[in-house]
């Protein structure tokens, strides 16, 4: 090593080039700290200090009570075109799931009534599930339907089709157009422990408002994205 170098950079700079190479593949469990240490003649504090600068960086990941991994390359998930989360996993050629978490029809407070323009203590669909891909959380998604406009819909209907297919293939529904607004978060106890991440690991929060063709607001959605997993891309063109 560079005696000019602090040892944990030296260290970093290491695993990033096995990480590279592909000695370290994404998904993989690193080897475990006393053989690392073993391996670089340094202590705990040190290799600690090395590895949690990589997982800044974003090439590591560690995971409770598991061990630390190489991190797995982020989705993109481009901000145009409307499609659900069910669409756009199965276009990456990966298998979507979901776990249902909560699902029935509750009187419409404040928030939900002003955004999806209905008197207040009108029935709504609540449903909060984990979204998975290739078995794998990758978000938590909380979303708010109309009862009245969004007929039949049950727990099986949603574990059989996309919430857009059912949508627009059942209820007739032509859905048009959606208002998204992204912000930055940190995982709270409960979504770090639903997502597999630590507590306060960075999280993309995104509400969206999804609109027919007539202008009617028929979906209000939040989503708590892994920050770890996903990246969202736009593309600008000069007018």
């Amino acid at each position: 090593m560079n005696p000019n170098v602090p040892r944990y950079v030296a260290i970093a700079d290491t695993l990033k080039e096995q990480i590279y190479a592909g000695i370290y593949k994404p998904g993989q469990l690193i080897p475990p700290e006393r053989k690392l240490c073993d391996q670089f003649g340094v202590s705990r504090m040190t290799l600690r200090h090395a590895v949690e600068q990589l997982v800044i960086e974003g090439l590591l990941l560690r995971r409770r009570g598991s061990g630390t991994y190489v991190q797995e390359q982020k989705l993109e998930q481009p901000l145009y075109g409307l499609t659900s989360f069910t669409e756009d996993i199965r276009s990456r050629g990966m298998t979507p799931s979901s776990r249902l978490l909560q699902f029935e029809i509750i009187p419409a407070h404040e928030e939900v009534s002003d955004v999806l323009l209905m008197k207040e203590n009108t029935p709504v669909y609540y449903v909060s599930r984990i979204r998975y891909a290739d078995e794998f959380p990758m978000a938590i998604e909380y979303t708010y339907l109309p009862a009245n406009e969004v007929k039949g819909l049950t727990e099986e209907k949603l574990a059989q089709h996309s919430l857009y297919s059912f949508l627009q293939t059942e209820c007739g529904l032509l859905l048009a157009e959606a208002d998204q607004a992204i912000d930055a978060g940190l995982a709270t106890q409960e979504e770090a422990e639903a997502l597999q991440i630590e507590e306060g690991a960075p999280v993309l929060i995104i509400n969206r408002i999804t609109r027919t063709v007539h202008g009617d607001p028929i979906e209000w959605s939040k989503s708590i994205y892994r920050g770890d997993k996903y990246t969202f891309t736009i593309s600008i063109r000069q007018s």
